[in-house]
C-alpha cells in the first residue's frame, strides 16, 4: 500500500487512543487516501488525453 509509510508511525498512538479519536483519525486518513487516488487517476486521464492528441 502506498500510504503505509505515511500511516505506520501513527499506528501505536492510534491503538492506544480512545476509540472515538481513533475512528476519527482513521476516517480522515481514508478520506485523504481516497481523494489522492482520485486526483492521481484524474491526472492520468488528462495526461492520457494530452498524449493522444499531441
Amino acid at each position: 500500500m502506498r500510504f503505509s509509510a505515511f500511516v505506520f508511525p501513527y499506528l501505536p498512538s492510534l491503538f492506544l487512543s480512545p476509540p472515538l479519536i481513533r475512528d476519527k483519525i482513521l476516517s480522515m486518513t481514508y478520506q485523504v487516501t481516497w481523494e489522492t487516488e482520485a486526483l492521481v487517476s484524474f491526472v492520468r486521464t488528462i495526461s492520457g488525453f494530452i498524449h493522444a492528441y499531441f
